[in-house]
């Protein structure tokens, strides 16, 4: 069996990818149920969350996680 490795990734979620990804959607979600959607399909990807890092005011957040490579 090989040695499965892994590659860091990372996402950053902020207002305007929240906008750009809903845009065509009649419901926008909140900026936090966004936030969480995004890391739901993180996890059942099952990749590995590392970090989240928010910026001051919790309208940026950088998200570290991997992939299997």
């Amino acid at each position: 069996m090989k040695n499965k490795k892994s590659l860091p990734q990372v996402m950053i979620l902020n207002r305007r990818k929240h906008y750009d990804s809903h845009k065509d959607h009649e419901a926008l979600p909140s900026f936090e149920e966004f936030v969480n959607m995004e890391l739901g399909s993180l996890f059942d990807q099952e990749r590995e969350i590392l970090q989240i890092i928010p910026n001051e005011n919790a309208t940026e957040f950088i998200i570290i996680y991997t992939i299997m490579i």
